[in-house]
């Protein structure tokens, strides 16, 4: 399914086709791969599914020859993502456990965490309750030992997330008090008021 961008998204992204077509030029291959990605995004925003996987993959590529495997790690979720809203399985799948893959090799703990979140997803996706847990809970394990508190919060809102859409509201609610308990302690007030309305919202839900 294809839908028209907007003139002012049409704009931006023939912007960014010049700034990767100048950037390639001059040898910014880097420069370059960041352009290819917005313009996936953009593109995936709007639907053109097909297109945002082109740029997406042209922009992986960009990123492996800089090299730059976070910058790769990062579009190779994006793709991920994608596959994962269309419902192909197994493609996310792949794509996820890339990005875990690249992580590793480039020792981002904080990316790691955040890879282990996707797969979270991806197996709530296929209705996997405990592997999605699973990967949740080594989430928040790796943010925890390497004291990433706002990924710590990020991986506990998660499994939250989780419980909720399986009306598994009392476990739901103990995950975002975990998340709200960080995020005082650690003064992250975005992620801390986030967290709150969404118990709020599970206790009247309980009530009803």
């Amino acid at each position: 399914m294809t839908v028209t961008n907007s003139p002012v998204t049409s704009i931006a992204e023939k912007n960014l086709r010049v700034a990767a077509a100048i950037s390639k030029q001059n040898g910014d291959t880097k420069s370059e791969a960041n352009a290819l990605n917005t313009i996936g995004l953009i593109l995936k925003r709007y639907n053109n599914i097909d297109s945002a996987i082109t740029y997406l993959e042209m922009a992986r590529l960009a990123f492996k020859s800089v090299p730059d495997i976070t910058g790769e790690a990062r579009t190779v979720n994006n793709i991920g993502q994608i596959y994962l809203a269309q419902n192909d399985f197994q493609k996310a799948k792949e794509y996820f456990n890339k990005a875990v893959a690249l992580h590793e090799a480039s020792g981002s703990k904080s990316g790691l965490s955040r890879a282990y979140v996707n797969l979270v997803t991806y197996y709530d996706a296929i209705v996997d309750l405990g592997n999605a847990q699973k990967y949740g809970e080594k989430a928040y394990d790796i943010a925890r030992e390497n004291d990433l508190y706002v990924d710590e919060a990020y991986a506990l809102g998660a499994l939250g997330k989780l419980f909720y859409e399986h009306k598994l509201y009392d476990k739901s609610i103990k995950y975002y008090e975990r998340a709200v308990k960080i995020a005082r302690e650690k003064q992250l007030n975005d992620t801390y008021f986030m967290q709150k309305r969404r118990i709020s919202l599970l206790h009247l839900r309980k009530q009803g």
